[in-house]
């Protein structure tokens, strides 16, 4: 696929995670040509066919990832959180037909499923059997979810959250959508499906419970020493929390 790029954001405090990282890209995205980015701050990381984006040490995030993207060649990018990780082979026909759809329609966001945070659709927002319109007064509707962004929409978005962290980034869309006065909402598509067979392992900077199985079902070693994990009790507060917020919130702001 060409014109987009695989976008990894992270920060030097987080590079005891970009070995498993990067090994189960490789292993689960062999087949994919696509450019490969690692943003952080002043660590450098040798891996093969692999971009490290330096940015300013003390910057926020938001002027962060702005500094980033304006560094990638391409047009579109993948955008993920250093905490997920890419977990089964990724179907490529599935991707260049999702990839096509986005050029052919001139999409500017496009969202894909994960474990704990999609929210429930209605069919008045389905467009197929898959996919979703995501409405202005959809709760989180924008966000820093798995997703493949045009990145000159991205990085205009980013710029009403100079200062912002990735938390405030979200919250902005949220609580003030009113700035899209030419919001389109076929441009901001939800798929329903797990495409990047993507997986969250680390939470506010722990490791989730599952996380070790998750590593050993992929033969991958991972030194649990270097970071803790999520309280067990929290952890299944989170579950349920999850849960009730999937199939009982309503999807809308008022």
């Amino acid at each position: 696929m060409e014109n987009i790029a695989w976008v990894v954001f992270s920060f030097d405090g987080y590079s005891d995670l970009w070995d498993t990282q990067f090994t189960l890209l490789d292993r689960y995205c062999y087949d994919i040509s696509m450019k490969r980015y690692l943003v952080t701050q002043n660590l450098d990381f040798h891996w093969n066919k692999l971009n490290i984006l330096h940015t300013e040490l003390n910057n926020d995030w938001c002027s962060r990832a702005i500094e980033a993207l304006n560094k990638v060649d391409e047009d579109y990018v993948i955008f993920l959180l250093d905490d997920f990780v890419v977990t089964k082979k990724i179907d490529l026909e599935k991707l260049e037909q999702v990839y096509r759809n986005i050029i052919n329609k001139n999409i500017l966001y496009y969202k894909f499923k994960t474990r704990f945070f999609s929210l429930k659709y209605s069919k008045e927002e389905r467009i197929d059997k898959y996919t979703y319109s995501i409405d202005e007064k959809r709760k989180y509707g924008i966000s820093l979810q798995p997703s493949i962004w045009n990145k000159k929409y991205f990085i205009r978005l980013l710029m009403l959250n100079l200062g912002g962290t990735p938390w405030d980034f979200e919250k902005f869309f949220n609580n003030d959508i009113n700035f899209f006065y030419t919001y389109d909402k076929m441009k901001h598509i939800f798929d329903s499906r797990n495409i990047l067979n993507i997986e969250q392992t680390v939470i506010q900077g722990k490791y989730f419970p599952y996380a070790k199985r998750i590593f050993k079902k992929n033969n991958i070693s991972v030194d649990f020493a270097n970071r803790s994990f999520y309280p067990t009790f929290r952890y299944l507060i989170f579950i349920i929390k999850s849960i009730l917020r999937r199939f009982f919130t309503k999807g809308t702001k008022k």
